[in-house]
């Protein structure tokens, strides 16, 4: 077995500190999972078993720590508009156009926010994919082919 790599011994004296400020569990013990390793030198299935974690969890976030310091601590990053070309604002106003128009009775055209979208993004939108995988494509039901 190897010898565990140490931690930088500047970030290690901020932990008892970040564990009375802990705002959450999920916080608190990702905290603890640290501490545990550099106070007691602790392997990883004893820390996992000790806070209820999965073993690749406690490593996981070991090597987070390792990475991006004290910053782990504060939240995981998850979610999100990844795809985002526009702004929430800028998406509603488009959008808000049309559902006037359409709250008085006309029908919604797709292909006309289309358009609008592309006109003001300046690019062609992406083509949605087919309903059916190709190899399924002769048997869909969804398949405007013959």
């Amino acid at each position: 077995m190897r010898t565990p790599r140490g931690f930088p011994q500047e970030s290690v004296k901020d932990l008892p500190g970040l564990l009375k400020r802990a705002s959450s569990k999920s916080e608190f013990q990702r905290i603890q999972c640290v501490r545990m390793r550099v106070k007691k030198n602790l392997p990883a299935p004893d820390i996992a078993d000790l806070i209820g974690w999965n073993v690749s969890s406690v490593r996981r976030v070991h090597a987070q720590y390792y990475k991006d310091g004290d910053k782990i601590f504060k939240g995981v990053g998850r979610g999100g508009r990844h795809r985002e070309n526009l702004s929430k604002e800028e998406e509603k106003k488009l959008l808000n156009r049309f559902f006037d128009k359409a709250g008085d009775g006309s029908i919604l055209v797709v292909n006309e926010i289309k358009l609008a979208y592309e006109q003001l993004e300046g690019s062609e939108a992406d083509r949605l994919p087919n309903a059916c995988p190709p190899r399924l494509e002769k048997d869909c039901p969804l398949s405007s082919s013959p």
